[in-house]
Formats: structure tokens, sequence, C-alpha cells
């Protein structure tokens, strides 16, 4: 049971897996894709983007953004009083499921055609399209995330810690007994 089941608030994992799905949606607005080179100052001159965002990017990419918002949902959840079981699992498979599809959408970045670059006259060396830095900001808030529901996870098992209230010893008589448990400090 976490803290936040009894006094509202939450643990420092859970503020680390609601914290990654807000800072997740503000990267998203980041470039994810950046085409540089000399045909990027052209477009860039006409008025065109050389950047996408995780929106414009593929579904993949939105959907790792999604994955990590609905994982700090299901943790503020529980300050709404919404009782669901099993919260710490399924954010880390959200969160497992936001770095694999970043990592895909990364690999699977589309390359520019070289014919088409022919045509206006360009080399493909003249040509960059790669990461921006919202796709690896991202990448690495599901990775924390990810550890952090790990962790979350791990320290679900162990029993709090309670500190026993101190007794007599068992020799002593029972009026001794009383007497101790009214005033402690003698």
């Amino acid at each position: 049971m976490t803290s936040a089941d009894r006094t509202g608030r939450f643990s420092p994992l859970e503020w680390v897996g609601i914290l990654a799905g807000l800072g997740a949606l503000v990267v998203s607005f980041f470039p994810w894709q950046r085409v540089t080179g000399q045909f990027a100052d052209m477009v860039e001159q006409i008025g065109f983007r050389t950047t996408s965002t995780a929106w414009s990017s593929g579904p993949v990419a939105w959907l790792a953004v999604l994955a990590l918002l609905l994982a700090a949902a299901l943790l503020l959840a529980r300050a709404f009083g919404v009782r669901l079981p099993g919260v710490s699992v399924v954010w880390l498979l959200l969160a497992v499921t936001a770095v694999v599809l970043v990592i895909i959408r990364w690999v699977t970045l589309p390359e520019l055609d070289p014919a088409r670059l022919a045509l206006l006259n360009l080399n493909p060396e003249d040509v960059v399209s790669n990461a921006g830095p919202g796709l690896f900001l991202c990448l690495a808030i599901a990775i924390v995330s990810m550890a952090a529901a790990v962790a979350r996870i791990r320290t679900a098992g162990r029993p709090a810690a309670r500190t026993a209230p101190v007794r007599p010893p068992a020799a002593a008589p029972a009026a001794e007994r009383a007497d101790q448990d009214r005033h402690p400090d003698r």
C-alpha cells in the first residue's frame, strides 16, 4: 500500500512517473526529426518547416508520448480515490512500451530520397535528416520512468518498518509493569 492510498501524498518514485508523463508531453513539441544542410536552408527561406514534432512524426512517436501520459494518469488516479490493482506493473509495461516505440521511431526515421534530391540539383551529402533533441529527451524520460517503475515494484513487496512498543521484562511483577506503562520515563 503506497502513501497515496493513506495520506493523499505520493512517494518519490510515483512523482517520477507523474513528472515523466508531463515531461513527455512537453518534449513532444520539441523537434523529433530535423533536416539540415543546403536543402534545409532553402526550404526555411521559402517558409516551410524543416523539423517535425512527435505529433507530426507518425503514430509510433505519439503513441510513446501517450503511453507515458497514461502511466502518469494511472498514478494520479489514486489521489482522486480511484483504487486500481497492479498500477506499478501497468506503469512498468507502459514505460517499456514507450522506450520501445521511441527506439522504433529513431530507427525508422525516413531518409531523403537521392533521386528527388537530384531533381533539385542537390547531392545526398548536402542534406542530412537526423533525430532531433525531442526524440532523445523522450527516450531519456521513458528510461527514467521505467527505472522508477522497476524500483517501485521492488519496494512494494517489502513490509513497512514498524517500531515495536517497549515492553517491560517478563520477569517483572505485574504491579511494576503497570507502573512502567503509566510512567514510561522512569
